[in-house]
């Protein structure tokens, strides 16, 4: 028998779960429902359907390097200011 799980529903998305039955022990503005032990923090829930949706990663953006930028990350070709003057 797998284990009653509750999520917390806000904007749609699943901000916490508990194993415990939340009903009487927070305030009714709260919105629980039931869910499965496979829903995580995150996903995100359709309350017409009542169905949980797992959000995808944000995919892997590749760094491009600007060809007149310094060589080495972090490495300055000229002061990142102006000189002080006195």
């Amino acid at each position: 028998m797998a284990d009653q799980i509750w999520a917390r529903i806000q904007d749609g998305v699943v901000f916490e779960l508990t194993s415990t039955d939340p009903e009487g022990r927070f305030p009714s503005e709260l919105t629980w429902v039931e869910a499965t032990p496979d829903v995580a923090q995150g996903f995100k829930y359709n309350k017409k359907t009542k169905k949980f949706t797992p959000v995808e990663p944000p995919a892997e953006q590749e760094v491009v390097r600007d060809p007149g930028g310094p060589e080495t990350p972090g490495e300055f070709t000229e002061p990142p200011i102006g000189p002080i003057e006195e």
